[in-house]
């Protein structure tokens, strides 16, 4: 059952830190804009197994005086921030080397001074992680904690002219290297040569998220209306509301001893002009012992909107370029993969029969409400005018 087992749950990078030049490995984090590290005043058990930032052993480390609390899924983690030099190794084409084992530091260093989040004080789930702190590469967001350019990695590489623009696409695998590349994707490189561009939802505000119009299953429309997805690399799997959740659960739950997974139908993420992005079995099964269940996270918060959450599972499956300057997603397929026909096929459809926009069901079901209690409060307002009437009538 090809795909469904040996999948890589994080992605890591090591980056260094300071002019002590010390070295923290981090997980790459769509789903959040800061970067955190573990302070040298966490002193915690589990901090105490990793590196830790010490602002008196780097002279080139600001202290701003400011505190920074940021709540993950796992808990909150809360600190001082500082400013410091920052540097992702990379090879010479301004690509660094992701896995859950870190592979060989290449030679070329990108630097660039930014702020960070120290953390003082971590919750146990990040604590006794594998990886020592979380390297945010979030959307831009109107919450200047979250989204200003002095936290941002690539928007402070772009302005000391390191890199050509804060753009950058996410290449991963299970099998051979996976990529962080700097300033996009070259569209040569993959399948029909294209890249298929998504706007972000203007509910966006710090996250990596777009709208579809429906979910189809081996093509067939589900008829959901317009759904909030966002995009997580941080996330291992897919995350879900409780409704849509349940609704795969229903449709796609096979045998879980997996004699069926090769059977199980493709699930489409469909825009408003026919273009759709398929997830295939192997994208939301998980196989493990030789049992089969759906690969779905425990937990899920709906943050601005969002129904569903695509994780590792599903961005090992396109090579995605996160556009923050333009507010745009990329989605291209990379040439070696052997779905590529009826992936590009999907993504590209020649003549696209829909058009227009997405029917959102939720804001209808709202007006709905709206209607329903406007029409009451006109009844009442009309009954208390009539009975105001009769009675002004009866003192005549």
């Amino acid at each position: 059952f090809a795909g469904t087992y040996g999948h890589k749950y994080m992605y890591l990078a090591n980056i260094v830190v300071g002019s002590d030049s010390k070295t923290f490995r981090v997980l790459v984090d769509t789903g959040s804009s800061q970067l955190v590290l573990p302070s040298e005043f966490c002193n915690s058990e589990a901090c105490r197994k990793h590196p830790r930032f010490s602002a008196a052993q780097s002279n080139s480390a600001k202290n701003t005086s400011l505190t920074l609390m940021i709540g993950y899924g796992s808990g909150p983690v809360s600190g001082h921030i500082f400013e410091d030099r920052v540097c992702l190794p990379t090879r010479g084409d301004q690509s660094a080397v992701l896995g859950e084992v870190l592979l060989q530091t290449p030679p070329r260093e990108l630097c660039a001074r930014m702020q960070f989040l120290a953390a003082d004080v971590e919750n146990d789930e990040i604590a006794n992680s594998p990886f020592d702190g979380i390297l945010g590469l979030g959307a831009a967001s109107d919450d200047p904690a979250v989204g200003s350019p002095q936290f941002s990695f690539l928007k402070q590489l772009a302005a000391a002219n390191k890199i050509k623009n804060a753009a950058f696409a996410l290449h991963l695998t299970n099998n051979g290297d996976s990529e962080l590349n700097l300033g996009g994707a070259s569209e040569q490189g993959l399948a029909g040569g294209q890249m298929s561009w998504w706007s972000m939802s203007p509910l966006a505000n710090g996250y990596w998220q777009f709208s579809v119009c429906d979910l189809t299953v081996d093509g067939v429309p589900q008829h959901f209306g317009k759904l909030e997805v966002g995009i997580d690399s941080g996330t291992s799997l897919l995350a879900a509301d409780n409704d849509l959740k349940n609704w795969m659960e229903q449709k796609l739950q096979g045998g879980s001893d997996c004699s069926s997974v090769n059977g199980m139908p493709k699930i489409g993420l469909k825009r408003h002009d026919g273009s759709t992005l398929l997830l295939l079995p192997s994208d939301y099964i998980d196989e493990r012992d030789g049992r089969c269940s759906l690969a779905l996270m425990p937990r899920f918060s709906r943050d601005n909107g969002q129904r569903l959450r695509l994780g590792a599972s599903f961005l090992r499956r396109y090579v995605t370029v996160f556009d923050r300057d333009n507010a745009r997603i990329g989605f291209g397929v990379a040439a070696d993969d052997m779905q590529a026909p009826q992936l590009v096929q999907s993504l590209f459809p020649g003549d696209s029969s829909t058009s227009g926009e997405c029917e959102d069901h939720e804001m209808n079901n709202a007006l709905e409400a709206l209607g329903s209690f406007d029409t009451d409060f006109d009844k009442v307002r009309d009954s208390d005018l009539r009975e105001q009437q009769h009675k002004a009538n009866s003192l005549q």
